[in-house]
């Protein structure tokens, strides 16, 4: 999934589901960082939750069981500036 405001990709996501465990795994949500701090990365998240929503409805499900997102911890970031960001995405 992309996503443009004009002709500027500001964003990418993918995902995939799964219908044999009725369940959805995104696997890359990114924002161009010249336009971050809009709103984006949520709106793109709330897309794609959207979409494995009506891939579960098409394969027949009544509504989506999980939806599965792997994110970093501050932990292993190398710097104050992605310990930052990691923040962020957790919020």
């Amino acid at each position: 999934m992309l996503g443009f405001e004009g002709e500027q990709l500001v964003s990418f996501a993918t995902g995939h589901y799964f219908a044999e465990v009725n369940s959805g795994f995104i696997v890359y949500i990114v924002t161009n960082p010249f336009v971050r701090s809009r709103g984006l990365g949520a709106k793109t998240l709330s897309k794609l939750e959207e979409l494995l929503h009506k891939d579960a409805a098409a394969a027949g499900y009544a509504s989506l069981s999980a939806i599965i997102l792997e994110i970093e911890t501050q932990e292993i970031a190398h710097t104050e500036a992605e310990k930052e960001d990691c923040m962020k995405r957790n919020q």
